[in-house]
């Protein structure tokens, strides 16, 4: 269809066609054949003259009168003048992203199966009129985390491992399917030529360490200390399956090069000089429940 002017803002409408009814004398109450916004959007004349807006009024698609029309075959005309003000029920899939304000989306909205809890995400559910359900995570959720972070200073000239008692952590498993992702950061120092062995225990139990081998130590990392002004830096990570809900206590052991010959510092160096070029660090060991 053409048109003069700007492009229009929405699309044209179709109106309905002209509509006849019959007066009884009695009735006031018609039906229209679709839905208008007001009464403004009708014409209405009554054996040929038109009504005023007052004289009617309309709902969806009732059209009262105020008083009953006169008995008559197709003596009541219904023409409809004027879309203004309707209300246009876009096409599907027409409402773009952008046309949404923000916040407008909320949970009732959504038609939400069940009430959340915290922890909770939004799934889909076959089944459900809505199409979501507030469910709780499966495997990998994480479900709690325990750190110790340290700035103590521990010392050791033992080259066979031993226990570096700021470096522990415990946690209580909920569940024995759940795993455990320990992860270490610890800084050394230690006397000139010196190599540290460091070792991650579950109790007494030795994990992710190799095996010795001959004079060989078996440990889970090291670090060549090769000036004592300075600090090296151990950081490593290991997923534990543990089969327990009892309280687990790990910790880190270390060693020093030789024993008695070398010795092997937590957080400092292995002068320590009252000098701003000798360093006072913190280490840190973290522990985290998976559930599996």
């Amino acid at each position: 269809m053409a048109y003069q002017g700007n492009s229009p803002a929405a699309n044209f409408q179709s109106l309905p066609a002209v509509q006849r009814f019959n007066g009884t004398g009695s009735a006031t109450a018609f039906t229209l054949s679709s839905a208008v916004a007001n009464d403004q959007s009708l014409l209405i004349s009554v054996d040929g003259v038109v009504q005023d807006s007052n004289a009617y009024a309309v709902s969806g698609t009732t059209l009262t009168f105020t008083a009953a029309p006169s008995a008559g075959t197709g003596n009541i005309f219904v023409n409809t003048i004027s879309p203004v003000g309707s209300t246009v029920v876009p096409p599907d899939g027409s409402v773009t992203q952008a046309k949404v304000a923000g916040e407008a989306i909320n949970e009732s909205k959504l038609q939400v199966s069940n009430n959340p809890t915290n922890g909770l995400f939004l799934s889909a559910q076959s089944g459900n009129t809505g199409g979501l359900t507030w469910a709780e995570a499966s495997a990998g959720k994480m479900l709690q985390v325990v750190s110790t972070a340290t700035t103590n200073q521990f010392s050791t000239s033992s080259n066979t491992l031993t226990d570096c008692t700021p470096m522990t952590v415990n946690i209580t498993p909920s569940a024995t399917s759940s795993k455990v992702l320990v992860l270490v950061n610890m800084t050394v120092g230690g006397t000139a030529d010196n190599r540290a062995g460091i070792a991650l225990q579950r109790g007494s139990t030795d994990i992710f360490q190799a095996a010795d081998s001959s004079s060989r130590e078996g440990t889970s990392s090291g670090t060549p200390v090769n000036e004592d002004n300075s600090v090296y830096n151990v950081a490593f990570q290991f997923l534990d399956s543990p089969s327990s809900t009892s309280e687990l206590t790990y910790h880190i052991q270390v060693s020093a090069q030789a024993a008695g010959s070398e010795t092997l510092y937590l957080n400092r160096t292995g002068t320590n000089a009252d000098a701003q070029y000798t360093k006072h660090t913190a280490s840190s060991i973290t522990v985290m429940e998976i559930g599996a």
